[in-house]
Parts: structure tokens; sequence; C-alpha cells
């Protein structure tokens, strides 16, 4: 779980709402809330603690997952079951920025567009329906060959804000999330333990890093990988073979290859594709705050808001200017776009 440092991290968001509660008395209200609290109560009991932020939004909750994206769908679709009959209930899900504050009381507290974006997805559901947004889809729908739910495109909704949205609709949730809600996270893959054969930093660099490419789902791929991995050298190459990009995949490579020599079985450490350096540039030296300012301020040139969380993670891993600028040009796609932010950086 990320410190409440105003540092911003990607999560997966649940939404509940209950339809009509305002509308309730008082004393109706309050069954309410307790149907939901237990129901979400409930839903979460195998979830990580330390992974996920449950923040109470009046008539709903939202429910912020810093792990396994996967473990929103499962909980959503249990709490929706396990309230059937019992409240009329909407849920959206949504993946996407956020920072964690501490509030007046000393709390922990989420903000950020990945809540709002899934309050809104939740307003355009109907009663006992389950929908996802693009990216949440985006994610989920890649995580296993066969996905324990079926998705359905609703195509575009506009909100209030006249913002538009992208949603799914979650096929056989009920059902789905009935049985779910019988055997909690029954569907979720078990979190293997760590091979004694591979080194606990070698394992946390390659999770550390590819969060900077493939997102919340690095995590995930990296514990599963851990479990069918029969040395360093496999491990590190089944984690490469999920990066599309050959540049990302040698800067992948070259950013573990120091963890990675000191297993037992060491894996040959690539050559990063070459930086340009006439000796006038940043040289090969450590990554400081300016070069940091000035590769967000090129980068969101390029790809947009995005850059800082991305140009973050990469001055958390990287150790010296080159092995920095070459994973942050690594999340520029177009190969000119590419040169010229290399070019900006090192004149």
């Amino acid at each position: 779980m990320p410190d409440p440092d105003f540092r911003t991290s990607i999560c997966s968001v649940v939404f509940v709402d209950i339809v009509d509660y305002s509308k309730a008395a008082v004393d109706r209200q309050v069954a309410m809330k307790a149907d939901l609290n237990d129901a979400i109560r409930s839903g979460l009991t195998n979830a990580p603690e330390d992974e996920l932020i449950v923040l109470d939004a009046g008539d709903g909750a939202a429910i912020c997952f810093f792990g396994d994206p996967e473990d929103a769908l499962f909980a959503a679709t249990a709490i929706s079951a396990t309230l059937r009959g019992k409240l009329r209930l909407r849920t959206g899900i949504n993946l996407g920025p956020v920072k964690i504050v501490t509030d007046l009381n000393g709390n922990r507290n989420v903000v950020g567009d990945a809540i709002n974006v899934a309050q809104r997805i939740m307003s355009f559901a109907d009663e006992q329906e389950v929908l996802i947004s693009r990216p949440y889809f985006e994610v989920v729908s890649c995580l296993r060959d066969e996905n324990t739910f079926s998705f359905r495109s609703l195509g575009v909704r506009k909100d209030k804000h006249i913002r538009e949205h992208e949603v799914y609709a979650v096929g056989d949730a009920d059902e789905k999330g009935r049985r779910l809600a019988e055997t909690t996270f029954a569907a979720a893959p078990a979190v293997p333990a760590i091979d004694p054969d591979l080194p606990d930093d070698l394992v946390d660099k390659c999770r550390r890093h590819l969060m900077q490419v493939l997102g919340p789902m690095a995590g995930v791929i990296v514990r599963r990988t851990v479990a069918e991995a029969r040395s360093a050298e496999d491990f590190v190459g089944r984690l490469a073979e999920k990066i599309d990009s050959e540049a990302d995949r040698r800067a992948f490579r070259a950013a573990v290859g120091q963890a990675a020599k000191r297993s037992d079985r060491p894996v040959e450490e690539p050559v990063v594709e070459e930086i340009p350096d006439d000796g006038a540039g940043e040289g090969d030296g450590p990554v400081d705050d300016p070069l940091i300012a000035r590769a967000t301020e090129q980068l969101a040139a390029i790809i947009g808001p995005i850059a800082v969380p991305l140009v973050r993670r990469a001055a958390t891993t990287a150790c010296t200017s080159h092995a920095f600028l070459a994973v942050v040009a690594g999340h520029i796609e177009d190969e000119p776009a590419r040169r010229r932010f290399l070019e900006a950086m090192i004149p």
C-alpha cells in the first residue's frame, strides 16, 4: 500500500450505490447501510487488508483496490449477489489514478479521477447491474486467457459534465457473484510463496520496473510467474515476453540484471539501446531533480499528464541518468518522437 504522501497511484475502484436511499425514512436508511456494510465485509473477507481502502459515500461506498485488479470484480459481483432481494444496488468499476491522503481525523482517504469516473460508470447502471469502464476492461480482460466473466460493450455514454465514457456490462454477474459470495474470492488465483531460488530483491525489482510498462497488471503477472519459473533466467525471460516493445524489453532486462546476477542462476544482462551522448549532455550521472523535471515536461508534451507518474516511477528504479532516460523513452511508441525526446534531453 502506498504511503499517504500525495504520490499518484493506480487502483481499481468499485463504486456501489443504493437506489432511492435518500427517499427512504431515516430508520430505513440505517437498516440499508447496515445491510450494505455487512455485504461489503463479507465480500472482502479474503482480500488483503493492506491493499484496499473503503470509503463511505453516504448512499453507498467506494472500495479502492491497490493490488490484483481482478479482486475488484470478484468483490463487486459478490456484494451485488449478496444484496439481491434486500437492496436495489447499482455498481460501477473503474481503474485510474488516485492520491492517498490523510483526513482531519488522521484516517487514510483517497481522492482522484479514478473515484469520480467509477461513480459516473455506476450512474449508468440499472438495478443489480455491474458496469465497468474501458480502462478497467482493458486490464481485466487480459489477465487470463478465459476470464471468469464475459463482457458486453454498451457503447459510449455521456455524464452530466458531457464527458464521454466507454462502458461494458459484466455478463452473468449475478449468477457468478452468488457463487463467489459463498466461496469469497474462490475464482481469484492463490498468491504463491516466493521461490527460495529467486531472491526477493530480484522479484521486487522486476515488479517495480514492470509497473512502469504494464501498469497494475504487473503485480499479478509477477506473482503468477514466480510459481511457473524454473530458474532466475526463466523468470526474467517469461516476464520479458509480456512486454510488447523491444526497447522496453531490453530496458527491463538491463534494469533487473544486477539483481539477477546475485542469484545462483544469473541472467545475462543485455545492452540497453544506446542513448546519444557527445559529452555535453547529462552523461551517465545520477538521476537528479532537474533531470526528472525536464523529462516530465518533455514526456508530458508527447503523451500527456500520465507522464508524471511514469517519470516518477522510472526515477525510483534507474541508477543512472542513461538508464533513467532509456526507461522514460520506452513509453513513447512513435520512433521519431522517441528520438526527438532523447535529443531534447541530451543536447
